[in-house]
């Protein structure tokens, strides 16, 4: 529901309005942005009434006043370092409608001084996103305009007291004078938590609050940023003190962009999601990636994915065989499988994408044809970007290394690998492809040219995506960069699964990655290797990989786990599949309970009849820990029957004795109202051989227990 004036333009949807000035020819202004104002609200009126008119540009500008860190930083051989934009054309149209309506509103501006000209767009998305890019292109100059920064950030409400540079439950910081950067320079974001910034009220939590959240969509090096500038929240002149902003952009390297007559730098998608707590902000993003229309739509497949090197085909077949066994549906091989990957990664095999000859002497086919053989479709490891010092390539072409990573801004380098992987592609036809990014690129520049390989070797990436969807319609990619990292919003327009974390870490390790990801497209393993951190499936880390895109490991070089520990694994497999359904379509609850030792996990499907949580308690954690569970997120109005699901290692003949006793009235499960369940809570059962107590809740006819 967009509307115009001669000076403002109001875009609103679910619940979220922008209110953007677009007057006396300067850059746009944001006037508002957050809850809903209404379509009698005066859009010339800023959150906070007439009395705090928070007009900030989406490009602050030090020539009108701006003291904060600008919109754009560049010069040309030292001028031009201080833009002043005047806008030409001011342009709104709404495409689509429902869930994949675009409201846009496009400005073009240009600085005759400086010889700059400047796009700006700004759209609100149905789900109540609102996301903003730029391009600028330099129209003269005696000298390339170096472009070092862009900025694109909106205003927040004084009301936003608290920075969450890591959102989740911990990691708040008062929100004072000065800026709270979060920056990811290793040549990929999010594998520190670091993919979104949020900002809001004191106290905010996943159901709390209000909260400002910003997200930069790009696989490379980032920037996000919280700024609240020195003085008392009020504007003087056409310049402002004391505003508090979130925004973002790309992290370029120093003198990357040279922007010659006629080249020009589009910036990445920035988008920001407003909500009464992070669980309304996170489902914003959620929503709008599932309305995507190549959004995957069949149940998401157990993935099975061997790791380590030192490959053995009857060690690989015997895998293959267990994978299956145990109820997966997906068999990726994993590293180890290309030419002197036998050997270790450190002795070859990372960029001589040829099929191992000792390990398969007949090729790689005949291996793919008997995993499908099993009832398991097959997928490939790849690192496309990722060169071995000892590689046949590396010594052969060492003008297509940078450092320890493959240029693709080499048009040959590029040539190269795409014909590697579509070769492969082309022979195995794998149904699932694993790109894998494997190592950080700090300082990598090319050995040859010396050029940095930042921007456009994330571009080249994107293409190396493109081409191979392109060229295999129905493949299904996973972007892989241990930690969280690519977890970003553009590479999840290519890719059907991104890595969020190992289950083995803590419950709570995969928060931020899955505030931005909905489940289905986060890939969660549980921890089956042998090797890993002597831990098996015996604790509430198994848990956490249920409220993902369930997985699990092989190590080549272990043994294949007991008849017990499979049978374990064959019982979490069982139940990920009785409830995938249910947790790849619902909305995700957060809790907002107390201390890393306590969590509490839900999934509510769209239409409230159902949920399902899952209550954990780390060993260190207090016995008397949240006794009550609040299990918010379901219709207030309804009944619902509260029954306990059988934890899955639990053995089928256990004694009573054997069993931590439940509550009488929880044998047969228990009926309450949304309201009650939400605002009172619910006695918390005891936990299982799992560690986890998983909560089954379906809509009842019957009138609520009275306590």
């Amino acid at each position: 529901m967009a509307s115009i004036t001669a000076d403002a333009v109001h875009l609103r949807a679910s619940g979220v309005s922008l209110v953007v000035a677009v007057g006396d020819r300067r850059l746009p202004r944001v006037v508002h942005w957050g809850a809903d104002l209404g379509e009698d609200r005066a859009p010339e009126l800023g959150d906070d009434g007439p009395g705090e008119r928070r007009a900030v540009s989406l490009l602050p500008e030090y020539s009108r006043g701006w003291t904060g860190t600008p919109g754009i930083a560049g010069h040309r051989a030292g001028r031009d370092h201080s833009t002043r934009f005047v806008t030409s054309a001011v342009d709104l149209t709404t495409e689509g409608e429902g869930a994949r309506e675009v409201q846009r509103l496009s400005v073009l501006a240009a600085d005759a001084a400086a010889e700059l000209a400047l796009t700006v767009v700004i759209e609100m998305l149905a789900s109540g996103l609102v996301r903003a890019r730029a391009t600028i292109a330099s129209t003269g100059g005696a000298a390339p305009f170096a472009l070092d920064a862009m900025t694109l950030a909106l205003p927040v409400s004084s009301r936003a007291r608290e920075v969450a540079p890591y959102p989740g439950r911990d990691h708040r910081l008062p929100f004072g004078r000065g800026t709270h950067s979060r920056e990811s320079r290793g040549g990929t974001p999010g594998r520190d938590g670091s993919a979104l910034l949020a900002a809001g009220t004191e106290g905010f939590g996943y159901r709390l609050g209000e909260v400002w959240v910003t997200h930069v969509a790009w696989s490379g090096n980032v920037r996000h940023l919280a700024e609240r500038a020195d003085g008392d929240t009020q504007f003087i002149g056409a310049g402002s003190i004391g505003a508090r902003t979130i925004g973002g952009g790309e992290l370029l390297f120093s003198g990357e962009i040279l922007l010659e007559p006629g080249d020009s730098y589009a910036s990445p998608w920035v988008y920001f999601s407003y909500g009464a707590g992070l669980d309304e902000a996170s489902s914003r993003f959620h929503r709008f990636l599932r309305a995507r229309p190549d959004h995957p739509s069949k149940p998401r497949s157990v993935v099975a994915t061997t790791v380590g090197v030192g490959l053995d085909l009857e060690r690989l077949t015997a895998l293959a065989e267990a994978s299956a066994g145990v109820g997966a549906e997906f068999f990726v091989l994993g590293e180890g499988w290309s030419k002197g990957g036998g050997a270790g990664a450190s002795a070859g095999g990372l960029g001589d994408w040829y099929v191992d000859k000792a390990i398969f002497p007949e090729g790689l086919r005949p291996f793919a044809d008997y995993v499908r053989g099993l009832g398991l479709e097959f997928g490939l490891w790849f690192a496309p970007e990722t060169v071995s010092e000892t590689s046949d390539l590396a010594r052969e072409h060492p003008e297509w290394i940078a450092g320890h990573a493959l240029d693709l801004a080499n048009p040959d380098a590029f040539a190269h690998i795409e014909e590697r992987l579509h070769a492969l592609v082309e022979e195995l036809r794998p149904t699932h492809l694993v790109c894998d990014h494997l190592r950080d690129h700090i300082e990598d520049g090319n050995s040859a040219s010396g050029r940095t390989i930042g921007h456009a070797q994330t571009r080249a990436f994107y293409e190396l995506l493109d081409g191979i969807r392109s060229a295999f319609p129905g493949l299904e990619i996973e972007v892989r960069s241990d930690g969280g990292g690519r977890s970003d919003l553009e590479v999840l327009l290519r890719a059907d699964r991104v890595r969020a974390t190992h289950a083995a870490d803590s419950f709570t390790s995969h928060e931020a990655t899955a505030l931005l990801v909905p489940p289905e497209l986060m890939a969660l393993d549980l921890p089956a290797r042998a090797g890993l951190a002597g831990q098996g499936v015996h604790d509430r880390r198994s848990s956490t990989a249920l409220w993902g895109h369930l997985g699990f490991e092989w190590s080549a070089a272990d043994p294949i786990p007991s008849t017990d520990r499979l049978a374990d694994l064959r019982a979490w497999i069982e139940l990920y599949k009785r409830y995938r359904k249910l947790l790849h379509t619902g909305e995700v609850v957060q809790s907002d309970a107390p201390g890393r030792e306590v969590g509490l996990h839900g999934v509510v499907s769209v239409n409230r009849r159902e949920a399902l949580y899952g209550f954990t308690r780390g060993e260190s954690a207090s016995p008397d820990a949240a006794p009550l569970l609040h299990l918010d997120g379901l219709d207030p109005a309804r009944a619902y029957r509260v029954t306990v699901v059988r934890d899955p290692l639990a053995p089928e003949d256990a004694a009573p004795e054997d069993a931590a006793p439940l509550p009488g009235w929880w044998e047969a499960g228990v009926i309450v109202s949304g309201r009650m369940l939400a605002a009172h809570g619910i006695q918390a059962p005891p936990r299982g051989p799992s560690g986890v107590v998983l909560l089954r809740v379906e809509r009842a006819k019957a009138a609520p227990h009275r306590f």
